[in-house]
């Protein structure tokens, strides 16, 4: 006899099934699969249902992961309008799109973190939601809108849907401010050997993950563009002002690192570019 598996939307998780009864359920705790066996199975029975489901773990490890990213993430969608609820105006005027660790006093920090049980943590005044299908706040309730290296984690499709969101929700005269990773001087070192600048970023770590004699050119723009499979889009400082335009927004400007905004680790600050907009 096989496995099989069924999805069970109103309890978010997966049915197990193991000689057409129920073996089991696939459930996502601390951003991990979590495999429960149906206690009244036999031992025998739930030693061979156990055994199978490890084999099935090694054999489809990112399918596993990305269920329990989805059920997450619909669990977070469907508490969501609650969980905007309980936050008072005055602490979603500053918006902070993937803050990530860097949660911000003052700032509705907003991050999808789906294995979190909780949607909004008012002690962090964080707020968890799959920024994938954008981000609906109360329209003209904020005055600016924050992220650093987020824009690239998103399509192209879901980044309009995006910033035409922190368009509506921003009132007029609100600040759009990005921080995203400049991949200019990456392909220009690597197509012009730069091996100076590859110097300059091995010395950061940046590609400490690899063997010595592998931190050459090409794994360092590997790195770079696909962060490990988690970049979707590269921007730069012509198509990221066309999408703002398109979306309503006015002033729009390549600018500096600020110091009272953005994000100050070094590493971010050197290899990033800056994009201010407003909200007409």
């Amino acid at each position: 006899m096989e496995l099989a598996f069924a999805f069970n939307l109103g309890e978010q998780h997966i049915d197990i099934t193991y000689g057409d009864q129920l073996a089991g359920t696939i459930s996502a705790q601390n951003g991990q699969p979590q495999f429960r066996v149906n206690p009244e199975r036999s031992p025998e029975e739930q030693r061979v249902i156990m055994q199978k489901l490890g084999e099935a773990s090694q054999a489809m490890p990112d399918t596993l992961n990305a269920l329990v990213i989805e059920f997450g993430a619909k669990r977070h969608a469907d508490n969501f309008a609650h969980a905007i609820a309980q936050i008072q105006p005055d602490r979603r005027r500053q918006i902070h799109l993937g803050s990530g660790n860097d949660v911000r006093d003052g700032w509705l920090n907003v991050d999808f973190q789906p294995w979190l049980a909780e949607t909004y943590h008012p002690d962090r005044n964080l707020l968890i939601a799959d920024l994938r299908r954008g981000l609906k706040l109360p329209p003209n309730s904020a005055e600016v809108v924050y992220s650093s290296h987020f824009f690239e984690h998103l399509s192209f499709a879901e980044a309009q849907i995006m910033v035409t969101d922190c368009c509506q929700f921003l009132k007029p005269g609100g600040r759009f401010r990005a921080m995203l990773p400049n991949f200019s001087e990456l392909f220009d070192a690597t197509t012009n050997n730069k091996t100076e600048t590859l110097k300059e970023v091995i010395d950061t770590g940046f590609l400490d993950f690899l063997p010595a004699q592998h931190r050459v050119m090409g794994n360092w723009m590997s790195r770079g563009i696909f962060e490990f499979g988690q970049h979707k889009h590269i921007w730069d400082t012509e198509n990221l002002p066309l999408l703002l335009r398109d979306s309503g927004f006015t002033d729009i400007m390549v600018s500096e690192f600020d110091p009272d905004i953005d994000n100050s680790r070094p590493i971010r600050v050197r290899w990033s570019f800056f994009i201010d907009a407003i909200k007409a």
